[in-house]
């Protein structure tokens, strides 16, 4: 016979395998509550995030203007606060205060808003001169403001540039310059002077700005290209100004001399050895047509021609003659007449008159009644008797080149 199992062995050996499914049953549900499993466990909360603070104040707007004292600036001043990452800051406080020129402002204290920026409201100035205007935030540097206030100007003056003389076409030597000052004497800065010339004078700097000693200058002043009186006005903006404008004068002269225009007597004829009709006459004028007054033109005659005077001086006018021009004795020949304006040794303008020479239209002979009995004495006195009566009949004409004093010792 075969042996049989023990029942208990087997009976011991299934509660076993029961016992093992339950262990493990038990390990599993733990270690899915130890992995989060249970819902009704909650996980840690995050750390609190750390605060932004101020980090940096800059200025936003309103920096470095100006205004009449006493009135307030026209643009606001604003500054900006931001943090760590730059992100700007609200609801930050900044101070506000006046340190110098004694304005004043709205608010000494102003929080930023949504974009960082914060103003003290309207900036007041005070008396004339610079202003400051400073903003402070705990823990920052604090920032200064500038502008400056403009005093209420009384009076005007010219200091520099009246009265002056120049060529056409050139600038006066004294830029024209203004005093501005306030009631009491003193000179106010960074007031605003209009300069404006008139007819086709030039100006450098037709808007100026008082400097610290309350002057303002219209800069190079060049005179127009027609000889004459200019004028200049200096204005100051505002009402009851003593001497407001201040009006400028200046003279402007011709120029070099540019040209030499031959007025009258060329294309004249005349016999040989008289002079011509009508007196050479020129006028001298500058580049741009003025009348050049007062400046010397040489006469040059040419092929042996004459003339007297020279030189003559050009009159208010611009005009310029000879007395005579005395042609050659060469018959049939064009004679010259050279006109130049002197610059120092040099012309610097010519022009050229031109005269033909006719023969002569009379003849003297002297006729001997008793030709043997003249010893060679009276005969050069009879010859030098008919050159002085030949020169007679022309120094009886108006225009003639003999003088009185040669026919007395005919």
């Amino acid at each position: 016979m075969r042996p049989q199992p023990d029942k208990h062995r087997r009976a011991a050996r299934g509660t076993g395998v029961r016992a093992a499914a339950a262990a493990f049953i038990v390990t599993s549900c733990l270690q899915a509550s130890a992995c989060g499993g249970d819902p009704t466990v909650a996980p840690p909360e995050p750390p609190e995030p750390e605060p932004d603070v101020p980090t940096a104040l800059a200025i936003h707007a309103g920096d470095g203007q100006s205004a009449t004292a006493g009135t307030a600036v026209a643009n606001l001043v604003e500054v900006r606060v931001t943090g760590r990452t730059g992100a700007a800051l609200a609801d930050v406080r900044v101070d506000f205060a006046v340190t110098a020129g004694g304005g004043t402002i709205e608010a000494g204290t102003a929080r930023t808003g949504s974009d960082g920026i914060a103003s003290p409201g309207a900036w007041t100035l005070g008396g004339a001169g610079p202003q400051t205007l400073r903003a402070t935030v705990a823990g920052l540097e604090p920032l200064t403001f500038t502008a400056t206030a403009i005093g209420i100007p009384a009076e005007v003056v010219a200091v520099a540039g009246d009265g002056q003389v120049a060529r056409v076409a050139s600038p006066v030597p004294a830029a024209p310059e203004v005093l501005v000052t306030a009631a009491d004497g003193s000179p106010l800065a960074g007031i605003r002077v209009a300069f404006a010339t008139g007819r086709d004078a030039q100006l450098a700097g037709a808007d100026s700005v008082t400097d610290a000693s309350g002057r303002a200058s219209a800069g190079q002043w060049t005179l127009g290209t027609i000889a004459g009186t200019y004028n200049l006005e200096a204005t100051v903006e505002g009402s009851a100004i003593t001497g407001n404008p201040v009006r400028f004068e200046a003279r402007a002269v011709a120029g070099p001399a540019a040209e030499v225009i031959l007025v009258q007597g060329d294309g004249q004829e005349s016999e040989v050895r008289f002079p011509v009709p009508v007196q050479p006459t020129v006028r001298v004028l500058d580049l741009y047509g003025n009348v050049v007054a007062g400046d010397t033109v040489s006469f040059v005659a040419g092929q042996e021609s004459a003339v007297i005077p020279s030189r003559a001086v050009t009159d208010t006018l611009g005009f310029a003659g000879v007395d005579k021009w005395v042609l050659g004795t060469e018959p049939n020949v064009d004679y010259t007449l050279t006109a130049a304006e002197l610059g120092g040794t040099d012309p610097l303008a010519a022009a050229t008159f031109t005269a033909h020479a006719t023969p002569p239209v009379y003849d003297i002979e002297i006729v001997f009644a008793n030709p043997d009995e003249l010893r060679e004495s009276h005969r050069a006195a009879f010859e030098n008797a008919r050159q002085l009566w030949e020169a007679a009949i022309g120094g009886n004409l108006p225009w003639s080149t003999v003088r009185e004093p040669l026919l007395q010792d005919c």
